[in-house]
């Protein structure tokens, strides 16, 4: 039988066509390549993330920060064997050591239209809701500490522990953080006080309330008042927020976060960052300044944020400026 081998022709323009057509998929590789090194090697500010906390953050930090493992079923019910009673009362709270701005509420309807604007920093709690705000934060405070395990004060907190040795006045919750490695036994020593509840239905953001509390509308998880819990993790050298969104303005180094420093903060004496002016320039750009708040955590609302230096608000509240 005689076989007959056929080798196709190829045109003689054929090859070079196709390399031809080949060459955008080739310079798309390569800008592509140059990209991912230019921003593996820059700091994330200069390209697509203008942060001012990750300024001096690289991009293979961000990169791991946003990759680092979050727990799962963290919203799993808790069996409770034994429910235990809050470990302080209401009336335990030195009320003495309280601040309470009943005189504002006066010199704030005592301005002229010109001033009419100092209405956004009025006080947010009344003498009732700031003692329940507190009560709350002391319940979380003692179960934590009666269990061993830390927390720190974050965000408008922080900011209040330094400006006002205590909540800011126009603030109306409180910011803490607990390490992600605690997460198990701080839901344990949280999740069976008596006339309390933990919402830990996400996995990097909690809420500690009231069982009785205020109805917030349209909010169906917590009640008012209420602290607001951040995971946190951390490497060899920064501390970062497993939340996404608190993560923009959550990352410090480590060594300026830890070992946490106690601070009077109303009736008690609270945790806050290491160097916490340090934390708070580079969260805020510039404390001194004081910030309206954007949210009224009871009702829900949105309001409209007023940000004036300090000193123009201080015929309404005496600051004493923390040098730490």
């Amino acid at each position: 039988m005689m076989i007959i081998k056929f080798t196709p022709r190829i045109p003689s323009g054929y090859r070079i066509q196709s390399l031809n057509q080949r060459k955008p998929v080739i310079v798309l590789l390569f800008v592509v390549t140059l990209a991912a090194i230019f921003m593996v090697t820059l700091p994330v500010k200069e390209t697509f993330f203008p942060y001012p906390l990750w300024k001096d953050v690289s991009t293979y930090q961000i990169i791991k920060m946003h990759l680092s493992a979050r727990p799962t079923n963290t919203n799993r019910a808790w069996a409770c064997p034994n429910v235990s009673e809050a470990g302080v009362r209401k009336m335990d709270l030195d009320l003495s050591q309280i601040q309470f701005y009943d005189d504002v509420e006066e010199k704030l309807k005592q301005l002229s239209e010109k001033e009419k604007w100092k209405t956004g920093f009025a006080p947010a709690l009344s003498r009732d809701d700031k003692i329940s705000l507190l009560h709350v934060y002391a319940v979380f405070k003692h179960a934590l500490d009666r269990a061993r395990l830390g927390h720190i004060l974050l965000h408008g907190s922080a900011i209040g522990a330094w400006r006002h040795q205590g909540i800011t006045p126009w603030d109306d919750d409180i910011d803490v953080g607990i390490n992600v490695d605690d997460w198990m036994e701080v839901k344990k020593a949280l999740s069976c006080i008596s006339g309390f509840t933990l919402d830990a239905s996400t996995n990097s953001k909690w809420s500690f309330f009231k069982s009785d509390g205020h109805v917030i509308p349209d909010n169906a998880k917590k009640l008012w008042p209420f602290l607001d819990i951040f995971l946190y993790t951390q490497d060899e050298r920064y501390v970062w927020a497993l939340n996404y969104v608190h993560l923009t303005k959550f990352v410090f180094l480590k060594d300026d976060m830890f070992p946490a420093q106690l601070l009077p903060f109303e009736s008690l004496l609270v945790p806050v960052p290491r160097n916490l002016r340090k934390v708070l320039n580079q969260e805020y750009i510039d404390p001194d300044y004081c910030a309206s708040h954007n949210t009224n955590h009871k009702t829900g609302a949105y309001e409209t944020t007023v940000k004036v230096p300090c000193s123009d608000i201080s015929d309404l509240y005496k600051m004493n400026f923390s040098p730490y």
